[in-house]
């Protein structure tokens, strides 16, 4: 499923829900968008699990937001994929920093930025579910990536 980060879960996405769930049908989660101004992240996450009843499993985690989204950092290869920005709807080729301790990642993404990913990272990794692919299938937890569509 997908979800506007701006917006939220919204009735559409709760009528997909519904009908997943009449079959437990595994369901991958977008938040989409980030290059538009969105609500905190574990804000979505509390959302999703709150109004749809389903866990969520981050498996990327975004890099600022708005102007400022730099790409997203992905939590069990521990890499940052990051995104050039102006570039409309040209897909772009990723830069992937490897660790999130690389002072690489503070030079491309500025320290103060990537201190906050990495409290941020903190505490979404001792508050939310792990990843579990029995739960997945059988739809009571969903893997949840952040991005942007176009890049």
């Amino acid at each position: 499923m997908v979800i506007d980060a701006a917006k939220g879960v919204e009735d559409r996405t709760r009528k997909l829900m519904e009908v997943t769930r009449l079959r437990d049908t595994p369901i991958l989660t977008f938040m989409n968008k980030l290059d538009r101004d969105i609500r905190d992240p574990m804000e979505l996450l509390d959302e999703v699990e709150n109004e749809l009843k389903i866990g969520c499993a981050p498996i990327t985690w975004p890099i600022g937001c708005g102007k400022l989204f730099k790409g997203v950092y992905h939590l069990y290869k521990d890499e940052t994929y990051l995104y050039q920005t102006g570039k409309g709807h040209t897909i772009q080729e990723v830069r992937i920093v490897k660790g999130l301790n690389n002072p690489d990642l503070d030079a491309a993404v500025g320290e103060d930025l990537a201190q906050q990913l990495r409290d941020e990272l903190e505490l979404v990794q001792g508050a939310s579910n792990e990843f579990d692919k029995d739960l997945f299938l059988a739809g009571e937890i969903t893997p949840v990536f952040f991005g942007n569509r176009v890049r």
